[in-house]
């Protein structure tokens, strides 16, 4: 579901759409449009399971009317003032679509926060000011005329649809309809796409994607990789409006972060083996388990024999194992012989949602989402985060030595999951784990991946 939203910043206020879970994506539309601009492509990504925020530009849309300035620059400072507020530290760094204008501001959040910025997607980019001309100075003064500019943007702005979507007449009535609003003439002439200050190319992320010439309402090109060393390259973003053609569906890989294991280090050949315990009573009913330290049910220990089949033969460097019994009962069950018990293995807290199930917690808070909000009197995503690096890093020298096994608990893993292959914590979302299942965690090509995932014993 959409939910608009708006952020109150000193010289005015933002409005922007939220919407899905997942890995961040933040799409930023061009001079003079409407966030609307991205409503086909924010639906295909928020089916591909990303959250998608898209913004109202200065004086554009619902966001206010009247700023004191203008351009990429100050633009640049509201979307760095928004992923803050989004808490991108905590949900993982964002990737920016940026459209014209746009994309400009995506340059200048990547250089003056490269934390927050996994990477950009430059559509038709205006990111440099051209070398003025007598001609350019002449048409920029006659654009500025008073009663002008927007006459002349609305005349031009059908003709660079090369494809036009079907509902290019309604979209652009509500974007006439927007600009005859009062006060909002002030940012309707163009502003400068002011050029990055010396040094800032350096500074932005490795992973660049540039959009081939076209509108983020009309059919793509097929977007073209600068100077990624991963491979990685937003092929998902395709915005083509429904009925038209020419789409790529190939899944946006994110660079990887995390590296515990890997630095200096020829490719291992050991595994790290996940294992989430057995079933209980408030994991059949699915009910949120923490702290409550329940046995394993009479289902629960045969699964747990059953890991212990499945595992025979395999030798450890090193179990580490979460201090709850339900774990500590698995492990004995599995025949594994546990050489660390482990705090940070412990399941996410999740305070006062303590043993309630999704739709319960749903009827009083409906947009809640554990990966995004954490629990209240619990942990935060940030909290488990941190627990669960600490594992990864612990799990360094043994690994070297031979398989690891990690024995715990559900969303714990899934984070541990996210965090072996360079996603935030709030990736484990998109990794689901059943009672009882394997995991493994390896590499290929010196980068750490995910070999097998939920794998039931028989």
């Amino acid at each position: 579901m959409t939910v608009t939203r708006y952020l109150d910043l000193p010289d005015g206020r933002l409005a922007y759409d939220d919407t899905g879970d997942g890995p961040l994506v933040v799409c930023v539309p061009a001079m003079f449009d409407l966030r609307s601009e991205y409503r086909f492509l924010a639906p295909r990504l928020v089916a591909a399971s990303y959250r998608v925020v898209t913004l109202d530009l200065r004086g554009m849309g619902e966001s206010s009317a009247e700023w004191p300035e203008y351009g990429s620059e100050p633009t640049g400072r509201d979307l760095l003032a928004l992923l803050r507020h989004l808490d991108a530290t905590t949900t993982g760094p964002a990737l920016i679509f940026g459209c014209s204008i746009g994309a400009a501001v995506a340059v200048h959040v990547a250089a003056s926060a490269p934390e927050l910025v996994r990477g950009i997607v430059m559509a038709g980019p205006f990111v440099r000011d051209a070398p003025t001309t007598l001609a350019t100075r002449l048409g920029g003064a006659v654009l500025r005329l008073p009663g002008l500019t927007r006459p002349l943007l609305l005349g031009y702005w059908p003709k660079w649809e090369p494809q036009p979507p079907a509902d290019l007449a309604e979209h652009l009535a509500r974007l006439k309809a927007n600009l005859r609003e009062q006060r909002r003439c002030a940012g309707t002439s163009p502003p400068r796409t002011a050029p990055p200050r010396p040094g800032w190319v350096t500074c932005t992320p490795r992973y660049w994607s540039s959009w081939v010439p076209a509108t983020s309402t009309s059919p793509t090109r097929r977007p073209r990789r600068i100077g990624s060393s991963s491979g990685w390259a937003a092929r998902s973003c395709s915005s083509t409006a429904p009925g038209t053609t020419r789409t790529s569906s190939t899944p946006t890989r994110w660079p990887r972060r995390f590296s515990p294991s890997t630095a200096g280090h020829n490719e291992p050949m050991a595994e790290l083996v996940l294992i989430r315990h057995g079933q209980t009573e408030w994991s059949a009913n699915g009910r949120h388990t923490s702290t409550t330290d329940l046995p394993l049910t009479s289902d629960g220990e045969q699964q747990a024999r059953r890991l212990g089949a499945a595992l025979a033969g395999r030798r450890f460097a090193a179990v580490l194992c979460s201090p709850r019994k339900r774990a500590l009962r698995t492990a004995e069950l599995a025949g594994l012989t546990i050489t660390a018990v482990d705090g940070d293995l412990v399941e996410w807290d999740y305070g006062e949602y303590e043993g309630l199930t999704t739709p319960e917690i749903c009827r009083t808070r409906p947009d809640w989402n554990l990966w995004r909000h954490g629990c209240p009197g619990g942990e935060s995503p940030k909290q488990v985060c941190a627990r669960l690096d600490r594992v990864l890093t612990r799990s360094r020298d043994p690994l070297d030595r031979g398989d690891v096994a990690l024995v715990g608990h559900g969303h714990a893993l899934r984070v541990a999951g996210a965090r072996w292959i360079g996603l935030p914590p709030a990736g484990g979302g998109l990794l689901t784990l059943d009672t009882a299942t394997l995991c493994t965690l390896g590499y290929e090509h010196a980068r750490q991946v995910v070999r097998r995932w939920n794998m039931p014993v028989s």
